[in-house]
């Protein structure tokens, strides 16, 4: 039951950083139109949607493949570092693609910036859920004492003791 559980967040969290990743884009076209930059018109949203068409499919697709969703026994800070390979590297593949897909249509700044405040959202709001899930069903741990003598009793009440 437990593990069905974990791979049901799993999959919630993979959904979530999908549309985070999408909020990042539109972001970083919002951002980006504050900006009046010489001999670099700004185009309207809809001309660079296909930069999110290849943008999803690779964060899709390599978060996963980088272990980004795997057990929550991992150390906060080994999770955030997974998760900053994968975007990073995810960033690169896309940027690399975008540029040999279409390079004269491209826009570089809106691509970087969308790599950079999709890490923002992501890490921001893993930290929120490992506070939050710390303490959940998510984080069961069992232990089995064996034994009827007074050491496995004292040992039980130990376990008890230190109860997180």
């Amino acid at each position: 039951m437990i593990d069905q559980r974990k791979k049901i967040f799993a999959v919630n969290l993979w959904i979530l950083d999908m549309l985070l990743t999408t909020t990042s884009f539109f972001f970083a076209y919002s951002v980006r139109s504050l900006f009046e930059l010489e001999e670099h018109t700004l185009m309207p949203v809809r001309v660079y949607l296909w930069i999110l068409a290849i943008v999803l499919p690779t964060w899709a697709v390599l978060l996963p493949l980088f272990r980004v969703y795997s057990h929550s026994v991992v150390p906060p800070l080994a999770q955030i570092w997974r998760l900053a390979k994968a975007i990073g590297f995810a960033g690169l593949v896309a940027a690399a693609t975008i540029s040999f897909v279409r390079p004269d249509v491209s826009n570089r700044a809106i691509v970087a910036s969308t790599v950079v405040i999709d890490f923002i959202f992501l890490v921001s709001y893993r930290v929120v859920l490992m506070k939050m899930i710390r303490r959940s069903a998510l984080d069961v741990r069992n232990v089995a004492v064996v034994g009827t003598g007074a050491a496995a009793h004292q040992f039980a009440r130990t376990i008890e003791a230190h109860r997180v």
